[in-house]
């Protein structure tokens, strides 16, 4: 803007918080004087914040600190940049076969359908959620539901 003795209040800025970026210059420069883009639109209004939803039954509502307010932004931050990637994890699943085994039989034969794995692992999660619920949580505003 020195450079070429312009006046920065004839430039439309389109940087964050109307501010004036390199980009705009150079733009407002290739355009002869006049920018060769509209400028970004005047920030509205903060939108009114959601109403915090109710409560289910057994449910809990806990205040988030001002620490876990700023880990969750950046969580949610990487997690909307970063890419998504799979992990696999081994598991002895020998006591869990052997347990199928003995109970196949009788199960199939009292409810007419085969003893699958998924039943054991519904099993495993619900017991795994209800002793430690805060993995089950839900973010809600500034606060976790339980």
């Amino acid at each position: 803007v020195e450079d070429k003795n312009l006046d920065p209040s004839k430039i439309p800025a389109t940087g964050k918080d109307g501010r004036l970026t390199k980009g705009d210059v150079l733009n407002f420069l290739e355009g002869g004087g006049s920018a060769s883009r509209a400028a970004a639109p005047a920030p509205s209004a903060p939108a009114a914040p959601k109403p915090e939803r109710e409560l289910r039954d057994g449910e809990e509502r806990v205040k988030m600190s001002k620490l876990r307010q700023t880990i969750a932004r950046r969580l949610k931050e990487a997690q909307n940049t970063a890419a998504m990637l799979t992990t696999y994890n081994e598991v002895d699943m020998t006591n869990l076969l052997a347990c199928r085994n003995k109970y196949k039989d009788g199960f199939e034969k009292k409810h007419g359908v085969k003893l699958g794995f998924m039943s054991f692992f519904i099993k495993a999660c619900t017991t795994a959620l209800k002793e430690w619920p805060a993995v089950n949580a839900e973010i809600d505003g500034n606060s976790f539901i339980y």
